[in-house]
């Protein structure tokens, strides 16, 4: 079983999200004018990615980020460590994002925890490569329910990784990912339920979970569902 090996896109904060409301995009640009953290943060997504009518603009992202973030934004930490990691609107720098991760980490942010774990994973970032502490982080990442967070951490326990080997463990954490929609972990699930590792073997869950992930294109699963029709 394979981990995500690789920080993943920079997240986006979709306005519909922000707060507590729906607010529109003038009213997201109205309260970062006014210093609010999380909207300054969610205007500066904007900016990155150049949808919701914002031209693309590396340059503002960076600036808005950095204001929410020295304004207390975990989010925005974790941003700015995406966008010194890919080198968007910055020279490309692992340690200064690891330094990033490592704050947004330290203030509990799901997605900074993952990526901090991601470089203790691989050795990068100026850390040595240190599985025990890339599965701490995992598992902080997962319990706050990220997804990819929960594969990696499921994949480290099902390979003995940082962690005893524990496919039960491995399987509960594929779980809650395929839950969540993961086609790769619904794969796994379905796997592990017709071998019965780390669970009871049963042959229609493996069967439900297979066709999951088959239906969201996962090749594996649709090369096996393809097989199985073969067979009857």
């Amino acid at each position: 079983m394979k981990k995500f090996l690789v920080v993943l896109c920079l997240l986006i904060m979709a306005v519909p999200a922000f707060a507590d409301g729906d607010l529109t995009v003038d009213e997201v640009v109205a309260q970062a004018e006014k210093g609010d953290p999380a909207a300054m943060n969610a205007l500066g997504a904007m900016y990155y990615e150049g949808n919701y009518g914002m031209k693309q603009d590396y340059a503002k992202a960076l600036e808005l980020f950095t204001k929410a973030a020295d304004a207390g934004n975990a989010t925005a930490l974790t941003n700015l460590g995406r966008m010194y990691y890919f080198g968007k609107g910055v020279k490309k720098d692992a340690k200064k994002a690891a330094e990033y991760f490592t704050k947004a980490a330290e203030k509990g942010e799901p997605e900074g925890q993952y990526s901090l774990a991601l470089m203790y994973d691989n050795g990068e970032g100026g850390f040595k490569q240190d599985k025990k502490k890339a599965a701490e982080l995992y598992r902080e990442a997962a319990e706050e329910g990220y997804m990819q967070a929960q594969a990696n951490l499921a994949a480290m326990y099902y390979n003995g990784e940082g962690v005893k080997q524990d496919k039960e463990k491995a399987f509960f954490w594929l779980l809650r990912a395929a839950e969540q929609g993961d086609a790769e972990s619904q794969y796994n699930v379905a796997v592990m339920y017709g071998k019965g590792e780390g669970v009871k073997q049963d042959d229609s869950l493996a069967h439900e979970w297979m066709r999951k992930s088959a239906e969201q294109g996962y090749e594996l699963a649709v090369n096996e569902m393809k097989n199985l029709e073969e067979s009857k």
